[in-house]
């Protein structure tokens, strides 16, 4: 008896176009709307940002890894059809098919260094 109960009030919810209608953030600004250009641009996603992201590096002179996709990887590892072409602090170069991709370390990824604290 209970769980017929669960049952209607499930339907009762599910079928009610208030329950199922678009989410809006209670925080955003009254009237606002998301500027044209922000929008292009996350449109124009390069294939390397699709299939690839880099999460961190370690660059030391003995050796040098990227996390990418949550992968650890050397130069010469492969990913996704990609091989590591070389790995810098901030970036990574794949070869994938003879073109040349860059992946970089998202800004708020990167360690910022304050010269006044020590």
């Amino acid at each position: 008896m209970i769980n017929i109960k669960y049952i209607i009030l499930l339907a009762c919810f599910s079928a009610n176009p208030a329950v199922t209608e678009k989410l809006v953030d209670p925080t955003r600004p009254i009237g606002y709307s998301a500027p044209k250009n922000q929008v292009q641009i996350q449109q124009q996603a390069s294939p390397a940002e699709q299939e690839w992201t880099l999460n961190t590096t370690l660059v030391s002179p003995y050796q040098k890894i990227a996390m990418i996709n949550g992968k650890r990887l050397k130069v010469g590892d492969d990913i996704n059809g990609a091989k590591v072409i070389m790995i810098d602090h901030q970036k990574v170069d794949l070869r994938r098919e003879g073109k040349l991709f860059t992946i970089k370390l998202h800004n708020s990824f990167i360690s910022k260094i304050n010269p006044g604290s020590n």
